[in-house]
């Protein structure tokens, strides 16, 4: 039998004791074998094919630098220069608890 030295408790596994810390080692392994094989398929194929898809997506034609003069403003036919600013009436929905004082 073993015992802890200073300690009155004796560890007396057995055979019963011995087979189950090597099922539940068993199932450990088997559960961090399985996570590392998910990982494998899973994540690790995420990682590499992301930079590529992203290689191939479209991009913008330029860079579009926008002065005061070209925001917002129309030509006379009626096409937009730039970007145009779009006017409408707003109303609040759902009022702040603040506003509701």
């Amino acid at each position: 039998m073993q015992q802890l030295s200073g300690s009155q408790y004796r560890l007396q596994f057995g055979l019963k004791g011995w087979a189950s810390i090597i099922i539940g080692l068993a199932i450990f392994i088997a559960v961090a074998t399985f996570l590392a094989i998910g990982f494998f398929f899973v994540v690790l194929p995420m990682i590499v094919l992301a930079p590529v898809i992203y290689y191939f997506m479209p991009r913008k034609s330029g860079h579009v630098v926008s002065t005061p003069e070209t925001v917002g403003t129309m030509s006379a036919n009626g096409d937009v220069k730039g970007r145009a600013v779009i006017d409408g009436e707003y109303r609040v929905i759902e009022a702040d608890h603040k506003e509701k004082r």
